[in-house]
């Protein structure tokens, strides 16, 4: 596959002379030049890495994709994307072979003709054939700005000035009226089958997933991508395969599938605090409750240590949830529940006249629950 690259690219610099000399700015594409294109699949809600979807970037009969890894140890996995040392790098895979492979695991294929002008094709191949080179196609994945869907959509829009970046406003579900487009939104939308993953990344992902981003930002999503292609370079998409999944993520969910489960627990928490005539499920309320909240203040804060990227060190999970809540099980509750249930009100104060963007909210006002069923029960003359 690389001989063959290479090979095209040395024939087409043969032949953007010739049209330079003519005088052309830009020329009719070959005929005879094999076909560049795209391939956008659809999302697979049964597995979190298929959740946005995937693309591919195909000349002639050989596809490129850029979102290769080790999949088989997906806790590793994790822990190497919070830290942001996750590599990925270029595999090369058959036309066919790769849409069958999708095609199987019932997920949506487009593929959009890309009718590129010889400079921008030799451009295009010109980047490709770099990263043919051994070892010069591995990078370091970021789900936002660097993942198998943005490096196709930084080259395209490279070789061709930019037309990616111009004014395409994209439509629902991407963009919104009234309201603005945020890496977060599209987030959620991937994670809403799954109120668990939807609830961490709210807590876990910081305010700068919460800040606008431009239509080319979007593009990072394969749906957006095809959108996009298809209106800077008039390459209309060709149905391959219609998955069970769908085409597109669904709208953001906001919070609202987790609310039932955090309201729930919080809510049998306090009710087992308050639990009259008990004090063995009063005591068990007490622990589950400081042993929860707790659990999430020591998550927060070491991902909050250990990451450097920006997405994870703006959480405020941490100082909303702090670790110290396992005080709340010893004799220091009594003055440490009121203190700690004055910094919880203090907290929602600030999200409430817009101090903090990230979506705490909720989860903040779930914990007061049984925080002020240990306040109010501290206070209770002790029972014989």
């Amino acid at each position: 596959m690389a001989r063959f690259l290479l090979l095209l690219l040395a024939g087409s610099l043969v032949r953007a002379p010739v049209a330079m000399a003519q005088g052309q700015e830009s020329s009719p594409e070959d005929p005879d030049a094999p076909s560049i294109f795209l391939l956008t699949m659809g999302p697979d809600h049964s597995v979190v890495f298929r959740k946005w979807g995937h693309a591919a970037l195909c000349v002639g009969d050989q596809c490129l994709n850029y979102g290769v890894t080790d999949f088989s140890r997906p806790a590793g996995l994790v822990r190497e994307v919070l830290r942001g040392e996750a590599v990925f790098w270029l595999g090369v895979s058959a036309y066919e072979d790769m849409v069958g492979v999708y095609s199987r695991d019932d997920r949506s294929v487009f593929r959009q003709d890309l009718h590129l002008s010889p400079e921008v094709r030799d451009a295009l191949l010109g980047r490709i054939a770099q990263d043919l080179v051994p070892g010069q196609s591995e990078y370091i994945y970021n789900h936002f700005n660097d993942n198998c869907t943005s490096r196709i959509r930084d080259y395209l829009d490279e070789v061709s000035s930019g037309r990616l970046r111009g004014p395409i406003p994209l439509p629902l579900p991407f963009e919104t009226p009234g309201k603005e487009p945020t890496f977060r939104g599209h987030i959620r939308r991937g994670l809403s089958e799954d109120p668990f993953l939807l609830w961490l990344s709210d807590v876990g992902v910081g305010s700068v997933a919460d800040e606008p981003i431009s239509s080319f930002d979007a593009m990072f999503l394969p749906g957006a991508l095809r959108y996009g292609v298809e209106q800077a370079f008039g390459a209309p998409p060709r149905r391959l395969h219609t998955g069970g999944y769908g085409d597109l993520l669904p709208p953001d969910p906001g919070s609202r599938p987790y609310l039932p489960w955090i309201f729930g627990i919080a809510g049998l928490l306090a009710l087992a605090i308050l639990f009259p005539g008990n004090s063995g499920v009063r005591r068990s309320g007490v622990v589950s409750a400081a042993t929860l909240m707790t659990l999430v203040g020591a998550v927060a804060t070491a991902v909050l240590v250990l990451s450097p990227l920006p997405e994870f060190r703006t959480s405020a999970i941490a100082l909303a949830v702090p670790p110290t809540d396992f005080l709340l099980t010893t004799r220091h509750a009594r003055w440490y529940g009121p203190a700690r249930l004055v910094w919880g009100v203090g907290f929602l104060l600030a999200i409430a006249v817009g101090m903090l963007r990230q979506p705490l909210g909720w989860t903040v006002f779930a914990t007061l629950l049984p925080l002020a069923a240990i306040v109010w029960r501290s206070r209770r003359p002790v029972e014989s």
